[in-house]
């Protein structure tokens, strides 16, 4: 319900509802990362980025944890951060697209346009139907041209 409502725009409703999880089971990895999620929908990136490593803390080998760090990472201009801990992401888990993905972006925000790429295409084998990831990968083979 609360990813649903961070979705539809209501963030601050998506906080009552991980709060009520959390409650519950303050263990919960997937909540305290949504709740990051929502408090970043609000602007409120220093109490997002607290939810999203006490996400990682509670489950270390979380790829969705440390897939949502990185992407506040990246949001907020951190792009060597952010590319750790989606680099995390993709090892905890090899088969996520979105972290070979959001991977590329980092990469590509550092200037390193050939590592971008291949991170990119990582995205397509696993998803060919990726159009952030197409859209990554011919905006890094252009820089690479530009060179």
């Amino acid at each position: 319900l609360g990813c649903t409502q961070t979705i539809a725009g209501t963030p601050g409703l998506a906080l009552d509802t991980f709060a009520r999880a959390l409650s519950i089971d303050p263990a919960c990895a997937a909540a305290w990362s949504q709740r990051g999620n929502a408090l970043g929908a609000l602007g409120r990136y220093e109490e997002a980025f607290v939810c999203h490593q006490q996400a990682i803390d509670v489950a270390p080998d979380d790829a969705f944890a440390w897939l949502h760090q990185g992407v506040l990472q990246l949001q907020l201009g951190q792009p060597a951060d952010a590319r750790a801990s989606l680099a995390r992401a993709a090892a905890h888990k090899p088969d996520l697209a979105a972290a070979w993905m959001r991977c590329g972006q980092a990469l590509a925000a550092l200037g390193r346009h050939d590592l971008a790429l291949a991170s990119f295409d990582r995205a397509i084998a696993l998803n060919a139907h990726y159009a952030q990831a197409w859209l990554g990968r011919a905006r890094a083979e252009r820089q690479l041209l530009l060179r």
